[in-house]
């Protein structure tokens, strides 16, 4: 499908935690547990035998520091109590959430940097904090294999820990991301080469794109700036930017955008900014963007992200396919386009991966003669059931008004995870990014 958008923070290529422990996991936990309640063995912290050793001699400083933190010594004790048992490590961080903490930083990176074999850290452990607990022994194995040092160098850095630890952070959404970026930008290089195994050579072990335990649990992000900057990047599906096209931010309740609250229009680089009003402590910006081209030369969309904004600025990429080029999927689909809409769709996770294995439904009455097709290698295909690695399908013959779009993951035992209601206008494309609620 043509209309996509990629976000500047792209390199966020995390996958989370997973839904519900397997027995052993929770069995494994009850020493997690058992450590964060008894005696503490190595500076505060419940490391014990030749750990405890290693901590005291090498990482006493940082463990100190985090046994008197509230965030940090429930989360390290969980740890200290695994014995090494990948799942119930990546549980941990599920049961005990470490936001934004230093003193975590702190000492994950000195365990990994001066105790990886006496603390039993295989290339520097990090991927149990980031792979669902039933899939992190087999992400921690894959990623040995394939990138060991890279691994390693990443949980070794505080930078690289640092800005792991803020992606976790900040939920569904990437504005909160870019700003992890910008802030963390020493640590990038060495977590994007770290990141690449996750949606790369390692994305099916580590579960990549299957992470829906903050489903249900998510906080809508409010505004912390009094507005917010969008940054647009307009690109041609067949490549090169797209100047002159004029573009509108539009509150959601605003259909047709009769009222926009910013405009402008393309520059010769295919770019343009929209400042939107905000109230710091209410609601972030939901609003959605208007596209359209005076000489007719695309497909006017309507682009829907579905998080509130919250940030000072965010920047996304946003492709545009021409009529000609349209007619065409259409034809290769063999879909006779009627009155109504095209909604573009992509389903993502809990850590804004794009996610296989997802089905969509709309509001639509099932008369509207609605089709769906979802993306496989790059391209909608008939007859596909649900969605590949790139969460992404076409859905025409939409009919104009109010449309909710639901997206319900397949390994979700058929619980929604995504909803969201757009507005849908005859031959135009609404695009929307689909996060979990």
């Amino acid at each position: 499908m043509a209309v996509v958008i990629t976000s500047a923070v792209a390199c966020r290529q995390l996958v989370g935690i997973g839904d519900q422990p397997p027995t052993s996991t929770a069995a494994a936990m009850d020493g997690g547990a058992d450590a964060v309640d008894g005696a503490a063995g190595a500076c505060g912290l419940a490391y014990q035998a030749t750990c405890g050793s290693c901590v005291m001699a090498s990482c006493c400083q940082a463990a100190t520091a985090c046994s008197s933190d509230l965030v940090c010594a429930p989360y390290v004790n969980c740890l200290a109590g695994c014995n090494g048992v990948a799942s119930c490590e990546a549980q941990c961080l599920i049961d005990n959430p470490v936001g934004d903490s230093s003193k975590v930083v702190a000492i994950l990176a000195c365990l990994a940097r001066s105790c990886e074999t006496e603390c039993d850290l295989p290339c520097g452990n990090l991927a149990t904090a980031l792979a669902p607990p039933d899939a992190a022994s087999a992400c921690s194995k894959c990623i040995a294999v394939a990138d060991c040092d890279a691994a390693q160098a990443c949980a070794q850095s505080t930078d690289c820990v640092a800005l792991g630890e803020c992606l976790v952070a900040c939920g569904p959404g990437f504005d909160c991301a870019e700003q992890c970026l910008d802030s963390n930008e020493a640590g990038a290089a060495t977590f994007n080469s770290f990141g690449a195994l996750f949606n790369g050579t390692c994305a099916t072990q580590c579960a990549n794109g299957n992470w829906w335990s903050c489903v249900g649990h998510v906080t809508p992000p409010t505004a912390l700036v009094t507005s917010t900057t969008v940054t647009i990047d307009a690109v041609a599906y067949a490549g090169g930017p797209v100047a002159g096209l004029q573009a509108l931010a539009c509150n959601t309740s605003d259909f047709g955008c009769q009222y926009s609250l910013s405009d402008g229009g393309t520059d010769m680089a295919g770019q343009v900014s929209l400042t939107v009003p905000q109230s710091v402590g209410g609601a972030g910006f939901e609003g959605y963007y208007q596209f359209s081209s005076p000489d007719g030369g695309t497909v006017p969309e309507l682009v829907y992200l579905s998080v509130p904004l919250r940030e000072a600025t965010v920047h996304f990429t946003v492709y545009f396919i021409s009529p000609l080029v349209l007619q065409g999927v259409l034809s290769h689909l063999m879909v006779t386009q009627g009155s109504g809409g095209y909604l573009g769709v992509v389903a993502h996770d809990c850590f804004d991966n794009t996610a296989p294995g997802v089905q969509f439904s709309t509001s639509a009455p099932a008369d509207a003669g609605v089709q769906i097709f979802y993306e496989q290698n790059g391209q909608p295909t008939p007859g596909a059931t649900m969605t590949d690695p790139s969460g992404m399908a076409l859905l025409t013959n939409v009919p104009a008004g109010t449309i909710d779009v639901v997206a319900t993951p397949s390994d979700f035992g058929g619980q929604p995870a995504s909803h969201f209601t757009v507005n849908v206008e005859d031959g135009k494309v609404t695009y929307v990014l689909l996060f979990p609620d």
